[in-house]
């Protein structure tokens, strides 16, 4: 997921508003909710989506704690790794991927699905 936040929303420390989400493959201008935001990319079972009190939803939030749990799910070793495996493939195989061995492709692919939140 896509998420559009507020700049200060992230040096605050507790949990971010969203002020707009897409899927992943939804292209967005980067400025498309004001100068003053960032977009981040978290896993869709990290928002929540609280009430207010009468009943109306409020904009979804995502934890205070979204990127100790992302570098749960990929810790850095393991992402360093992912890098490390794919330029070697680059290196023998060339960039075009749809050139390499099933093999590798199918790495290739497991590879860029951990690295989506």
């Amino acid at each position: 997921m896509k998420c559009f936040v507020r700049t200060s929303d992230l040096d605050e420390g507790g949990e971010i508003e969203v002020l707009a989400f897409y899927d992943d493959d939804t292209d967005v201008p980067a400025e498309a909710h004001g100068s003053d935001t960032r977009i981040i990319t978290v896993d869709h079972g990290l928002l929540t989506f609280p009430m207010k009190s009468d009943g109306t939803p409020e904009m979804p939030r995502i934890p205070a704690d979204w990127r100790e749990r992302s570098r749960k799910v990929f810790p850095l070793g393991e992402r360093t790794k992912s890098v490390y495996e794919l330029v070697n493939f680059i290196l023998e195989h060339g960039a075009d991927v749809s050139q390499w061995p099933q093999e590798a492709k199918d790495r290739y692919d497991e590879i860029q699905n951990r690295w989506k939140p």
